[in-house]
């Protein structure tokens, strides 16, 4: 398209346009759609994980106070996945996390369907600050 606009000739600009649309409507869209599909590329285990993420997090924070909250997900198949949870927080919660793994795994089961096993690590944080006077 640019050397037909660069050399004043619109005719080969249009032409060019024309095939890179053609390009994009046959490779992209027709082509590559029936062939994710036929490689087992669908849409329903993303939304699996995301919702198991989803349901992870929210049970997580009305238990515990965290301050960051990372998931991992193995998901086998349709009907099974491994959960794991690593949580930072500021104190200690760890007589929680037998309670709360099994909170998880039931939450998980019983909104999406998927039998699962849920592990947790837990990180404790610790912060601390100075009040050294800067130099001005």
């Amino acid at each position: 398209m640019g050397i037909g606009l660069a050399f004043g000739r619109s005719d080969i600009a249009i032409q060019a346009f024309v095939l890179l649309m053609i390009n994009v409507v046959c490779l992209d869209a027709i082509t590559s759609i029936p062939v994710l599909y036929l490689g087992g590329v669908q849409l329903k285990p993303l939304q699996i994980e995301n919702r198991i993420r989803e349901l992870t997090e929210d049970t997580v924070n009305a238990i515990i106070k965290t301050d960051h909250v990372s998931t991992d997900i193995a998901l086998h198949n349709r009907d099974k996945a491994e959960v794991f949870v690593q949580l930072q927080v500021l104190e200690s919660h760890s007589d929680e996390l037998p309670f709360l793994t099994q909170r998880v795994s039931e939450n998980i089961e019983k909104e999406t369907g998927v039998s699962n096993k849920v592990k947790a690590v837990l990180f404790q944080a610790s912060i601390y600050s100075s009040q050294a006077k800067l130099p001005t």
